[in-house]
């Protein structure tokens, strides 16, 4: 016997960030996921499917399948629910039914007023670490959608030797990543900023100067390590759930774009706590050192920004190397001490180091598409 579960509902591939208008069947123990065209989009079996969330109303119910976990569809409450329900395994049937009768409201107040003091104290913190669930395909599509607006008009530096030189050197960082994310690395042809950034989905912006001020390759490598790392711990997705706040985040993962100007000079402006500064200073030293690359490079580039800092000489320094939002760079520094005295070799040939030196000889459009 066939059921129609829905007519006009909307099914996430998980792949993309498309909403895909789908009508379900279910037929027997397989759920049919079809197009507004008759496509089968997927087909599901009941016993692989999970409900990652009941129906409230106005929201709809939402489920997922053991196949692509990934993949979302949703279905409004109403009788057919109610079936599609009762055909799950008990076991899958994942989220929470409140009874809606009136002897519950004084039980609800008094977990509503716990409630808001435990979010006043962890809010933070619970939003932060919606970062880990994210998939990685969401957040590829959320850094194509922001990245165009925060490099501007600024070119993709492109010499061929130098592109090659650079890729070997993030192909070589990359065996030490665990996560399932294929790294973006771009140099920016831009002489009046000193920076380097990353953003979700592994797209790393390095600016020319940050080249053009380096004494050795492994100045280049600690930086990108330590950027790399960003993504790797997730810091990158929970500083920007935290600062542009969930909703906005999911928006950017479904393709809402109306605003995305405004949401990406706010990205760009994105800062870490110091805890994470610290966390990606010391995986990128972790990383390094396993690679046999000398972690002194990164000490060298923050030496350099500590110069340009501003000395505070009165008493109050110390309370405010505490309240900075980054660790205070001295710190950083002595923390990157490598102490194990060992012999390292050169990161990579001079032929390298020099091809990757020039590498804003030749430049183009920047355009960000994963591959």
């Amino acid at each position: 016997m066939s059921v129609t579960i829905a007519t006009s509902t909307k099914f996430y591939d998980g792949k993309t960030s498309k909403a895909h208008t789908v009508s379900v069947m279910l037929s027997g123990s397989i759920l049919y996921i079809r197009s507004e065209d008759g496509e089968d989009l997927a087909t599901w079996s009941l016993q692989q499917l999970n409900i990652v969330s009941h129906p409230a109303p106005p929201l709809a119910g939402t489920i997922c399948s053991d196949k692509a976990l990934d993949a979302r569809l949703t279905i409004e409450a109403g009788k057919n629910w109610d079936y599609l329900k009762s055909r799950i395994p008990k076991h899958k049937r994942r989220g929470l039914n409140l009874p809606v009768h009136w002897a519950s409201f004084a039980a609800y107040g008094g977990v509503a007023i716990l409630s808001i003091v435990f979010l006043f104290m962890m809010f933070p913190r619970i939003i932060g670490n919606i970062a880990y669930v994210i998939p990685a395909s969401w957040e590829e599509s959320l850094g194509q959608e922001v990245m165009p607006s925060i490099v501007g008009t600024d070119k993709t530096c492109s010499a061929a030797k130098g592109q090659a030189a650079l890729k070997r050197l993030v192909d070589r960082i990359e065996t030490k990543m665990n996560r399932e994310i294929t790294y973006d690395v771009r140099v920016i042809k831009n002489s009046y900023i000193t920076n380097a950034f990353a953003a979700p989905g592994g797209h790393i912006i390095i600016y020319q100067n940050i080249i053009d001020d380096a004494d050795n390759p492994e100045e280049l490598a600690g930086v990108l390590a330590h950027e790399m790392a960003h993504v790797e711990l997730y810091h990158t997705t929970r500083a920007m759930v935290r600062d542009l706040g969930l909703g906005i985040t999911l928006s950017l993962i479904f393709g809402d774009t109306g605003s995305i100007e405004g949401i990406a000079r706010l990205l760009s402006q994105m800062s870490y706590s110091r805890e994470d500064e610290t966390e990606a200073d010391m995986h990128a030293k972790k990383t390094l050192m396993a690679l046999n690359i000398n972690p002194s490079g990164l000490q060298g580039f923050l030496r350099r920004i500590a110069k340009s800092e501003i000395d505070l000489d009165f008493k109050g320094k110390e309370f405010l190397d505490y309240i900075s939002s980054h660790p205070n760079t001295q710190a950083r520094i002595d923390a990157l001490e490598d102490t194990s005295n060992r012999k390292y070799p050169p990161t990579m040939s001079a032929q390298d180091w020099d091809a990757i030196q020039n590498i804003c000889t030749k430049s183009k459009p920047s355009v960000f598409k994963k591959k």
